[in-house]
């Protein structure tokens, strides 16, 4: 069956189963998963605001039926992608959530894709929650 593994407002998903500043060009970005941020991007902000924090445009293609849609940036890291809602006449309108679907990016306490489910509880204990996938429970 796959699973969901839920820590705040962070997902992981896979075979165990979340104002900035422009970016200092000189300077690494941390790619870093928290529950309200992926890297310098801020969740839940307007998605001019996540691209100032990206440093370049998003990659963006979605259907007129689609409410949401995935978009990378050159900036981000492979396997990485963000979720951003669209508003009724088809505007992008605010960045949701980040997808990491490839091993390499981690959360700040070491979480990370092919992680097994009780390494993910050794790491997040009773803030986890497990739940049935949405989409193939």
């Amino acid at each position: 069956m796959n699973r969901v593994l839920c820590i705040g407002g962070l997902l992981l998903s896979g075979l165990v189963g979340a104002c900035a500043a422009p970016p200092d060009e000189s300077a690494e970005v941390d790619w870093v998963v928290l529950p309200d941020s992926f890297g310098p991007v801020p969740l839940g902000v307007p998605v001019e605001q996540a691209t100032r924090a990206l440093g370049d445009a998003p990659q963006v293609g979605f259907t007129a039926a689609e409410t949401c849609t995935m978009v990378r940036a050159g900036s981000m890291p492979a396997g990485s992608s963000l979720m951003v809602l669209r508003d009724t006449a088809g505007a992008l309108i605010r960045v949701d959530r980040v997808d990491i679907d490839s091993a390499g990016t981690l959360t700040r306490e070491g979480a990370g894709v092919r992680d097994s489910e009780s390494r993910i509880d050794s790491l997040y204990g009773n803030r986890l929650q497990v739940l049935p996938h949405k989409y193939t429970a």
